[in-house]
């Protein structure tokens, strides 16, 4: 579920979306960007 979920959450702000509410969501995306072979979308 990480993997399909992150791409559209990590894409938010894009949308004028603010996460700012959501500190867990931001703690889980912040972990995601952790992980070995972690390529950011360009």
């Amino acid at each position: 579920a990480d993997i399909a979920c992150f791409p559209y959450v990590s894409l938010s702000p894009d949308g004028k979306i603010s996460l700012d509410a959501y500190p867990n969501v931001l703690s889980w995306m912040e972990r995601i960007k952790q992980l070995p072979g972690y390529v950011a979308i360009a």
